[in-house]
């Protein structure tokens, strides 16, 4: 896949810990999950996003969209 980036976070030992513990129980890796959830949040909270445009387009143009 082109255009890959990576992403640092920082969570404490145990949580990591138990998080690849039971990833890997369910035969996933801790990356697999996280581009899961990443997915999974940006396509449940497109309608904030389109909102805040929305909300931004109306300012510029002193109308109310919203």
């Amino acid at each position: 896949m082109s255009g890959d980036s990576s992403y640092r976070i920082r969570v404490d030992q145990e949580l990591k810990d138990a998080f690849l513990k039971v990833a890997d129980a369910c035969d996933r890796t801790g990356a697999q999950l996280v581009r899961d959830f990443m997915r999974r949040y940006a396509r449940e909270n497109r309608d904030a996003l389109q909102r805040d445009l929305l909300e931004e387009i109306s300012d510029q143009e002193g109308e109310d969209i919203v």
